[in-house]
This record gives structure tokens, sequence and C-alpha cells, in this order.
């Protein structure tokens, strides 16, 4: 069991602050396209400073790929993923029930994100994110708190699992 701090919980503004830092220092760490095994590539998040690079990549890319949205805030720019089409967590999670032999109404997926809506779509009971885009929780089953208002936690007990 971990040590209980003495020290008061930082306030949110300074939570979020501190996890913004973290997400701008990955930011600084990335490799470059010519090192990648592109074969091997499901999955690739990008970061731009132009605001047009969603619709763009979306353009160039075709239909046989699926451009999302990030949720990173920047003020400016944009970032999103890029998938093959089909590669998507509803997808992944379709296959992991039929592994369990569960049903898809007894699932339950939590996301904040635009990569989240098949996943949505799958489990029978989908919960949004507080902080999530508007449209992305109107789309949800239950809106929950902020990730740093313990969210999953009162999603879970709201649902009675916890």
């Amino acid at each position: 069991m971990p040590a209980a701090s003495c020290e008061p919980t930082p306030p949110v503004d300074e939570r979020a602050a501190a996890a913004a830092s973290e997400d701008v220092a990955l930011l600084n760490h990335y490799r470059p396209l010519d090192e990648v095994d592109l074969d091997a590539v499901v999955k690739a998040t990008f970061l731009s400073t132009a605001s047009d690079t969603l619709t763009r990549a979306a353009d160039e890319l075709g239909p046989q790929f699926h451009v999302i949205p990030g949720s990173i805030p920047l003020p400016g720019g944009s970032n999103g993923e890029i998938c093959q089409q089909g590669v998507n967590k509803g997808a992944a999670i379709t296959e992991v029930l039929a592994v369990l032999g569960m049903d898809a109404a007894d699932a339950i997926g939590i996301g904040d994100s635009w990569n989240d809506v098949e996943m949505f779509e799958v489990v029978g009971t989908s919960v949004a994110m507080g902080g999530a885009d508007p449209e992305l929780q109107a789309m949800a089953d239950l809106v929950t708190t902020g990730v740093l208002e313990d969210g999953v936690s009162n999603a879970l007990t709201r649902l009675g699992l916890i």
C-alpha cells in the first residue's frame, strides 16, 4: 500500500498545467518517418502548426484511411490520428468480446476524444468524460466528470460497479 502524502492535492488548474507541460515534453520525442517500418503502422498521431491539416490529410490519403481530430489543444494548429478504415476501438472491442464470449450490450466504454466514437457505437453503455467535445458528449449515454475530477471512478460508481 502506498504511503499517504501529507501535502495537499494541488488545485485542478495546477494539475492541468502540469499535465499540459508533460504533453509538451512528449511532443519533443518523435521518430522521423524514414526511421519507421510503415508496413507495421496501424495508427499514426500527428501535430501540426497548420489549422487545415485534418482536411488536407483526409483529402490526400483518401477513403481507405480514417482521419480523426485529436484532443490536444493547440492554438492555431491541429492534431489528430490517422488509421486504416476499420481499425478502431469499436472493432477491437468487438473482437475481444467475441473471444471472451460476451455480449457488447454488457460492455461499457469510457472516452474523451473522437477516436472513441466507434467504441460508443458498439458498447451497451457509453460514457463521455467531462471536458470532452460537447458533440461527443451528446453521443454518449452518460457524461461523467473530467479526468482530473476522478471521472472514471465517478462513472463506475454511478453505474454501480464500485
